[in-house]
């Protein structure tokens, strides 16, 4: 077990007794794995939150630094893992309506909402973004989610039809923040 800050994005530190395992060179169907675990003690709590992974990254178990590239493997995998659930999360409960079963008949048609779930996912990211977006909040009193309620409006009031839209077209950029 090895002392170590338990919270690094918040104000207060929070040391702990972190366990690392590991296991290198597991073959799973003609794959080469290795599997890798942390156990972190809860704040103010007896409870252990255990994280694992599984890699085809090469382990050199002969390694003196074997315990610091562990911990930078299960740093690397906890910070993926962030960003993957904040996505889940945000297309779950931000707007997206990923729990609701608009197919229901079809894998087929599911997977396709799914793609443009995500795709919808990708420009609302974008947006949020851009330096126009970011401007405008900074500068109003408007928030994200007015922002994206008030597009909806219109989009539900106004029929898009191909010669409305190449009328206004015209070429952009989206600058990032």
């Amino acid at each position: 077990m090895y002392p170590e800050v338990l919270n690094p994005g918040q104000k207060e530190a929070n040391l702990g007794d972190v366990q690392y395992l590991w296991a290198a060179n597991l073959q799973h169907q003609n794959h080469q794995l290795n599997y890798m675990e942390g156990r972190f003690p809860k704040h103010n709590s007896q409870a252990v939150t255990k994280f694992a992974y599984i890699t085809n990254l090469n382990i050199n178990l002969d390694s003196p630094q074997l315990q610091s590239i562990v911990r930078r493997f299960m740093s690397s995998g906890r910070s993926r893992w962030l960003i993957e659930n904040k996505g889940f999360n945000d297309q779950k409960n931000n707007g997206f309506n990923m729990e609701h079963k608009f197919v229901r008949k079809s894998i087929m048609n599911l997977y396709k909402y799914y793609i443009l779930l995500q795709i919808a996912h990708i420009i609302h990211q974008l947006t949020i973004k851009s330096k126009a977006v970011v401007k405008l909040v900074k500068q109003s009193k408007v928030t994200i989610k007015m922002l994206w309620d008030r597009l909806k409006s219109v989009l539900l009031e106004r029929v898009l039809c191909k010669e409305t839209i190449m009328q206004n077209r015209q070429r952009c950029q989206i600058r990032l923040e």
